[in-house]
């Protein structure tokens, strides 16, 4: 089974976060909990929510949706889902 995960920016300026989507929680309009000390809600920008892959690159990173990644033949692509799957764009130079 894969893992289910989500990713965004906060909107209060302090970088990524990472856990579960949460959308129209009382309190705000869209936010990621994260579980390691009880449930903690940071409001992310909507913009910047994207799902893990559950794909790895070579070095163990884990690849999410809208990551930028490069191919082995150097050519560069944008992760998307299309259809119920990932893909990956082309990214015209």
């Amino acid at each position: 089974m894969r893992e289910i995960e989500f990713r965004g920016l906060r909107k209060d300026g302090k970088g990524w976060v990472y856990g579960d989507l949460i959308r129209d929680y009382p309190h705000h309009a869209t936010g990621l909990s994260t579980q390691q000390y009880g449930v903690i809600i940071h409001e992310v920008d909507k913009g910047t929510i994207c799902q893990y892959t559950g794909i790895k690159d070579k070095n163990g990173v884990k690849i999410f949706e809208k990551d930028r990644v490069v191919g082995k033949d150097g050519v560069l692509g944008t992760v998307d889902m299309l259809n119920g799957s990932y893909i990956v764009r082309i990214n015209n130079k």
